[in-house]
Formats: structure tokens, C-alpha cells, sequence
């Protein structure tokens, strides 16, 4: 099995996914888009030693920020395929010249198509007219689709795909790394002395991520009873820290930006509470983090992790609320004040681990054979 992949960048937190799948495939190749996306501050670094190959495509960026969208195209792509000569090729989208260019390769030549699919009803901006057309006659292409999750799913049958046709993932980081460094930073940090309740934001500071409305709710938490630290960068970054500063939030930190995991590792290790405000967010890979390290989460139902991770556990790990809802904020927020009892736990950490990128790889080899029966 001589596996393709085509996707824009190698985002860090998907490196384990794709070194699981490595391993239990002859080969796999993966085609990156481009080395970065504008909106990024991640630095590939030497992939040599995973177990896949790699190559950036030469080519053509455009980035919508309005949308937050980068479009590609990689004339260069079409080569590389027919030189590879893969046996099945995975396709994480069909948004962009490059995947329809990839989508078409397989087509023409025959090869197994599967789209790796993560959209659901409550991310996708486009739900009518052209748009909406073409991707539902587009993704019909495809022999097989692997999900990031349970929403995803049930936006890919309600577009008419066959239920058959679909593996179930979810959607997954490096947990067990996670976990073991908020381990190791926990026992460095020593006991508490502050008996405040921990809330962490990661993520960046732009419209759809919900930091507007985080902040307008947790000025309805008493200062002595809680603090937040935010770590992340973008362009509300200024505006969000006035408004912190004109309402006399002293208790809320902007701590900036991190570019390794470590880094990110060291404020989950500080934290009792994750809060993932997002008004539109395809999955929300935080929560996976923020689980593995046993934290307490408060997830916005509109991210696709929400579903899976938080509202269907099997024990308590957190809430789902919706943030556009300034009293259910503010009502969720509060909630996790009084349940100290709950954090940090064991059992919350056992549950985002069970989501491990080996699981995730075994799915994804499930439905690279799923579409050996449909090509």
C-alpha cells in the first residue's frame, strides 16, 4: 500500500498522526502546499527521523483572512504524483486548485480516493448556492472518507455520501506526550499557595476563536476567586488588553505566543480550567490537550471536538455551553468555581488519552481498504 497524501502545511499537532500512520502502511508520502500559512508562527522542523516522507510544493499562496482561507496551487503536484505512483491518496479538502488537481489525478488514473473530512454543520460558512454546490458533487468523487469525528460525519451524510462509504475517526494530538510533560511540570511547579480557580484560553486572538466574549464573561467572575491567562497572538490582541485594562480585569495575563508544545505543555500544567469560547471552529484540538492533562474543560458547542470528547465521556470532564449566550457563559464559568473536585483528575486525563494518534492511524487504514471496495 503506497499511500499519497496531499494537505497545505505540516501543522505540528499533526506530525503524530501521520508518523502512526506511517507505520502501518508499506509507504506513505505526504505533499505539503506550502511550507507555512500566513496566520502561522510554526517552524518545520527536520522531519526526517518520522516515518513518512515528505516534500514541499513549489507554487502560489493566497490567503483570505476574512475567511481565513489559503488557497493554493502547485502546478508541480501533478508530476510528483505520477512519479510516486501511489496506490491510494488521501485528500484533506477540495477547497483549493492543488486538491482538485490531486482529486482529478486519481480520477483520471484510477487511484483509490479518500477525502480526510473534518467540516460539520456548525463551521461551514458555506451552506448554499455555488459554493455548496460544487462541494457536494465534488466529495462525491471520493470511494471513502475518514472523519475527524461524529459531526463531521453526519454533515457528509447529509450531503448524500452512503454511510458505508464512512470511518469514524477522532481527531487527535500527541496525548501521551502531552500528558507526560504536565506530569514532569506539575512536580517542578511544586504545591499551590493560590487557592484561585486556574481558566486558560490557548488559541489565537481573532474574531471566530470567541476571546471577545470570554472576556466580557469572566468580568462577572469575583477577582479573588479566579484567574485567566491567555496565551496566544493575532490581530485583536491590542483591543482585547484595553478591554481588560478599562474594565480593571487585573486577574486576566496575556502571555503571548508559544511555538513548541513544551512551551504550550507548561500552561496546562498551571491550569485547572481549559475554555475554548469558539464561534466557529472545525474540531478544537485544545480540548484533546487540555483532557490529556486532566483538566477541566468548558467547550463551546460549535467546535466538532465538543460532541465526542466532552459530551459524550463517560465521566464528568467539563461542560458544553454556547458562547454567543453571555448568561450561559457567565452560568458555565461559574460552575467550574465550584467544582475543585473535579480537576486535575485522573480519570479526565484517561479519557483523552484513550484518543491516541495510533487509534486515529488504525481508523485511516480502516477506510483505506473501506475504499478498495468502491473504487
Amino acid at each position: 500500500m503506497r499511500v499519497a497524501l496531499v494537505t497545505n502545511i505540516a501543522s505540528p499537532y499533526r506530525i503524530p498522526v501521520w508518523d502512526a500512520l506511517g507505520k502501518e502502511v508499506e509507504d506513505l508520502r505526504i505533499f505539503l502546499c506550502a511550507e507555512n500559512e500566513p496566520n502561522r508562527i510554526w517552524k518545520i522542523k527536520d522531519l526526517g527521523s518520522y516515518a513518512f516522507e515528505y516534500r514541499i510544493l513549489p507554487g502560489k499562496q493566497w490567503y483570505v483572512p476574512s475567511r481565513d482561507w489559503a488557497i493554493y496551487l502547485n502546478p508541480t503536484l501533478w508530476c510528483e504524483l505520477n512519479e510516486y505512483r501511489p496506490t491510494h491518496l488521501i485528500v484533506s479538502g477540495y477547497e483549493t486548485p492543488s486538491y482538485l488537481m490531486a482529486i482529478a489525478y486519481a480520477k483520471l488514473h484510477r487511484v483509490r480516493l479518500v477525502i480526510w473530512w473534518g467540516s460539520h454543520a456548525l463551521s461551514s460558512r458555506s451552506r448554499r448556492g455555488p459554493v455548496a454546490w460544487v462541494r457536494k458533487h465534488i466529495l462525491r468523487l471520493a470511494d471513502a472518507y475518514i472523519t475527524y469525528g461524529t459531526r463531521a460525519t453526519e454533515y457528509l451524510i447529509n450531503m448524500g455520501i452512503p454511510i458505508e462509504r464512512i470511518v469514524t475517526g477522532t481527531n487527535t494530538v500527541d496525548v501521551e506526550r502531552v500528558a507526560g510533560l504536565v506530569e514532569s511540570y506539575r512536580v517542578e511547579m511544586g504545591p499551590r499557595i493560590d487557592k484561585r480557580t486556574r481558566f486558560l484560553y490557548v488559541g489565537q486572538l481573532i474574531e471566530r476563536k470567541g476571546v471577545r466574549q470570554l472576556l466580557r464573561a469572566f468580568r462577572a467572575l469575583p477577582k479573588e476567586r479566579a484567574e485567566l491567562i491567555i496565551v496566544g497572538y493575532g490581530p485583536l490582541e491590542d483591543e482585547l488588553k484595553m478591554f481588560a485594562k478599562d474594565n480593571g480585569m487585573d486577574n486576566i495575563i496575556f502571555a503571548g505566543s508559544t511555538r513548541t508544545l513544551e512551551e504550550t505543555a507548561r500552561y496546562y500544567a498551571w491550569a485547572d480550567v481549559l475554555v475554548m469560547p469558539s464561534l466557529i471552529e472545525v474540531w478544537g484540538l485544545v480540548v484533546n490537550e487540555a483532557l490529556a492533562a486532566g483538566l477541566w474543560v468548558l467547550a463551546s458547542r460549535y467546535a466538532g471536538a465538543t460532541f465526542d470528547l466532552v459530551e459524550r465521556a463517560p465521566v464528568e470532564v467539563g461542560i458544553a455551553f454556547n458562547p454567543i449566550d453571555e448568561e450561559d457563559f457567565i452560568r458555565s464559568l461559574n460552575m467550574s468555581l465550584s467544582n475543585a473536585h473535579l480537576r486535575r483528575s485522573k480519570e479526565i486525563s484517561k479519557w483523552g488519552m484513550m484518543h491516541s494518534p495510533k487509534r486515529y492511524a488504525h481508523c485511516i487504514v480502516s477506510c483505506l481498504f473501506l475504499s478498495e471496495q468502491f473504487c
